[in-house]
């Protein structure tokens, strides 16, 4: 698996519908947002948006409202919606890197001269790399992406992120 443009459209969908939650004021109820409105405004064709609302309400990310007055809304707040949520509902089973995985592709395993992953250097890189990627999905919310989004137009200090950011030009790995 890796990361597409169903991943990034699936997280610019619910930060637009966060963002219109924090505009509205009204206590605990979820503001809803029709399909047209967030097609218009996140530039994404209504068909396509609609895919990805089925995969985000059949994870249980938003639901749906049927009728004149219809649109979708959170299922819940945004701090409980973390990135991975929506990447194993936009993309299924999140397995960043093959080899690190016991269901790896065929082609994978004949190409690997090593009989145990033990050996490998490259795969105990990877397979760091894949945990670390993995937790900062998982602790890294809808709303912090909102936060950041917000910080970043005002200043581009990256020590306000909720996780590390490391510059591989001068990372020592």
């Amino acid at each position: 698996m890796r990361l597409s443009l169903k991943t990034d459209y699936g997280l610019r969908i619910l930060i637009s519908m966060q963002k219109e939650n924090n505009k509205a004021v009204r206590g605990s109820i979820q503001k809803i947002i029709t399909a047209g409105d967030l097609s218009e405004t996140l530039k994404i064709s209504y068909l396509y948006l609609m895919k990805f609302m089925k995969d985000l309400r059949r994870a249980g990310i938003v639901y749906s409202i049927q009728g004149s007055k219809g649109g979708f809304a959170l299922c819940k707040a945004g701090e409980n919606i973390t990135v991975y949520d929506v990447v194993r509902a936009v993309e299924g089973n999140v397995e960043i890197f093959p080899c690190c995985h016991r269901n790896s592709t065929a082609k994978c395993m004949e190409e690997c001269p090593y009989d145990e992953a033990g050996q490998c250097g490259i795969y105990i890189m990877l397979r760091a790399m894949e945990e670390d990627i993995t937790r900062k999905m998982k602790t890294t919310t809808i709303a912090d992406l909102c936060r950041m989004e917000e910080k970043g137009s005002e200043d581009k200090n990256m020590d306000t992120m909720p996780f590390e950011v490391i510059d591989f030009r001068t990372a020592n790995l």
